[in-house]
């Protein structure tokens, strides 16, 4: 098993607010790019809550692999629904403390556990487990493309058997202040009334990397923060780019600010940061 660098299309954000496309989207297409093992469609709907846990025995063809490992819920349809996620940096198989290159071609069983979800698998769906070696951009690629040989494994899943307490009655209606809601002057930008005060955020974020090519992962991000009252201003802008080589990190950043007119701040930073294991 060899992905594609760009697995992991379909993730959503690290850390989703539940607006946009932050979350993660129909897994159809990473899951045809990934190692999959899944059961026939379900008899009989069953519950989980809790963390699922992956035992594979693995062998790596380089000494840095990672291998992201994918709960599916897969509808009649055909449409793939992500419900847990683990992610394990192979060298790290014993331990955060201790990472140690893996010797090439040598048999390793690792455990991965998934973040924990409550889930119903209804009857009729499928349950798929997608294994790969990228999930960009929620991951940072390892420094050569690896393939992976699965030998076998384990998949336990936290099974809860339902019970009739589970039913929940009517839940009351919320009792909860109003906040004031700010003023949308334009998309970006919104005015808090009561103090006069408008705020003003811009923002870009881009993530490049090729199929065929670790080292050419790109991470990059702009932003631009903007308050004032009146004749009164203040701008922060700031840069940041991530690259790499097979051996180490490059980060290159600004960080800009103005006081009306006039700048009062401005920093540059251009280090180079081992990759040590990663």
């Amino acid at each position: 098993m060899c992905s594609p660098q760009t697995v992991g299309e379909h993730a959503g954000e690290w850390c989703p607010f539940g607006s946009g496309r932050d979350q993660a989207g129909d897994q159809q297409e990473d899951d045809a790019r990934s190692l999959l093992f899944e059961i026939a469609p379900l008899d009989t709907s069953f519950d989980i809550l809790g963390a699922a846990i992956v035992t594979l025995e693995v062998a790596s063809d380089k000494p840095i692999a990672n291998l992201a490992v994918r709960l599916c819920d897969v509808h009649p349809s055909g449409e793939s629904l992500r419900l847990s996620y683990g992610i394990l940096n192979l060298t790290h198989r014993d331990g955060h403390e201790t990472p140690a290159p893996l010797e090439p071609g040598q048999r390793y069983r690792v455990r991965i556990q998934l973040n924990d979800a409550g889930a119903v698998f209804p009857a009729g769906h499928k349950i798929r487990l997608a294994l790969s070696t990228t999930y960009w951009p929620m991951i940072w690629p390892s420094p050569e493309k690896a393939t992976l040989t699965i030998f076998g494994g384990t998949l336990d899943l936290p099974v809860r058997p339902s019970r009739v307490a589970d039913a929940l009655p009517p839940l009351p209606g919320p009792e909860t202040a109003t906040p004031e809601r700010p003023t949308v002057i334009r998309p970006g930008v919104v005015r808090i009334d009561r103090i006069g005060l408008e705020l003003s955020t811009e923002g870009k974020f881009t993530f490049d990397i090729k199929d065929d090519d670790p080292l050419s992962a790109v991470a990059e991000m702009r932003r631009t923060e903007t308050i004032s009252r009146g004749a009164w201003q203040v701008r922060i802008e700031t840069q940041m780019r991530l690259s790499c080589t097979h051996d180490m990190f490059l980060l290159r950043a600004t960080l800009r600010a103005w006081e009306g007119t006039g700048e009062v701040c401005h920093r540059e930073w251009d280090d180079s940061i081992l990759r040590d294991c990663l």
